[in-house]
């Protein structure tokens, strides 16, 4: 049977975790330790996707900048990929973007999504 950490538990791996890697470090993000550039990233992300779908997906992204962040998925992740970690993982349930298929797929009408 699965174990669920108390509340407790789950503060006591916080404190511990911070004593490894502490809260300011995760700020020491660098431009310059991202190993490719944000349009690239973006394209690279659109590879195989319904061109119409791809242009209305960077039309969203360019009306605001909630809509660029929501869009941007790719990038956040090149980015917090470089800093250090403290290893907790999620188990179970992963969640991409604002867990929409519109915002995350960005790439099928709502009328052809399947979960």
């Amino acid at each position: 049977m699965t174990h669920f950490p108390t509340p407790q538990e789950r503060r006591a791996l916080g404190r511990a975790r911070r004593k490894q890697l502490a809260r300011q470090e995760h700020s020491q993000w660098k431009p310059e330790s991202r190993r490719r550039g944000p349009v690239e990233l973006l394209q690279e992300s659109m590879r195989g996707r319904i061109p119409q779908l791809v242009t209305l997906k960077y039309e969203r992204m360019l009306a605001s900048p909630f809509g660029y962040f929501r869009g941007a998925v790719p990038v956040m992740a090149a980015d917090l990929g470089t800093l250090p970690s403290t290893g907790i993982v999620n188990r179970g349930v992963t969640v991409y973007g604002a867990g929409s298929a519109i915002t995350s797929a960005g790439a099928m009408p709502r009328e052809s999504a399947i979960f």
